[in-house]
């Protein structure tokens, strides 16, 4: 029998911190018009159609739309407690079984949250009761009193979004796998070596990347707060965060395997060989 347990600490993506000196308010800014149907860019070759006249650019001030990076005070670099325990028997028959059981749980995940976004207005009807936000539309001039997807939405400081990266303990997996091994295989004759296994497994992590997103987005898009916010609000209600399934988990696996041979399995090497033949190109070299 075997076993241990421990508490493991690693690191964030420091990418992911550091979001928080670019989106200050004061260094970007932007527009939004997509939710704006009277306002439309339209493309133009002269690079300086859209750009802000000078007399609207105080240094100091902040954009009148921007999005924030914020990290929450009491945030802990990720720790995760792992355990696991392993029984090994001899079976009649020269047979091996294994079992063993994993788990894990985070102590200090990581999650987003968007601070800036009010509580849904409503929600859809019958089995998918998912939050809607119907309230007044956000404009990219500011909605005095805020709007359906925005508690600040001041004209002339507009926050189109407020990511805060926070801590929690919600996230889980566990694993049990049962191994049966027979090995029969000699130096000298060979042999064969049967082995079956099954798995069943769970697991539900903050960030429950979808596989083909995963693949199909470059490394800079996981490195944006934006979208690992977007990732979870898609999977769940935004502003409540919790775990959800891993795409990438496989609750159920089985397998088995038959690997025969026959003769020796040995190799021999000679040093004093391969000793004679570089001294043999050093000869030949000079």
């Amino acid at each position: 029998m075997r076993g241990g347990t421990g508490l493991f600490s690693g690191r964030p993506a420091y990418v992911w911190i550091s979001n928080q000196l670019g989106n200050t308010g004061v260094l970007l800014g932007g527009t939004v018009p997509d939710t704006n149907p009277g306002t439309r860019f339209p493309f133009n070759p002269n690079i300086d159609t859209y750009k802000p006249a000078a007399s609207s650019i105080v240094a100091g001030t902040h954009a009148a739309l921007y999005s924030l990076n914020v990290t929450d005070p009491d945030f802990k670099f990720p720790q995760v407690w792992r355990s696991n325990v392993a029984v090994d028997r001899r079976l009649p028959g020269g047979f091996t079984s294994t079992t063993e059981y994993l788990y894990a749980k985070d102590v200090n995940g990581m999650y987003y949250i968007n601070a800036n976004l009010p509580a849904a207005q409503s929600a859809f009807a019958g089995v998918d009761a998912r939050p809607r936000w119907v309230g007044t539309p956000c404009v990219s001039a500011g909605n005095a009193g805020g709007c359906a997807t925005r508690i600040n939405s001041e004209p002339g400081n507009v926050v189109g979004v407020n990511y805060v990266l926070k801590n929690g303990n919600e996230g889980t997996t566990w694993n049990i796998a049962q191994t049966f091994s027979k090995n029969t295989r000699s130096m000298l004759y060979g042999g064969s070596d049967p082995r079956a296994a099954a798995t069943l497994s769970h697991a539900s992590p903050y960030f429950a990347f979808n596989s083909a997103l995963a693949l199909t987005l470059s490394r800079n898009a996981f490195s944006s707060a934006r979208f690992l916010f977007m990732v979870a609000a898609s999977l769940r209600p935004p502003i409540c965060p919790r775990h959800d399934f891993s795409e990438f988990s496989m609750p159920k696996k089985s397998s088995f395997a038959w690997r025969a041979c026959s003769g020796p399995s040995f190799a021999y090497a000679s040093s004093e060989l391969r000793i004679a033949v570089n001294a043999s190109s050093d000869n030949g070299s000079a």
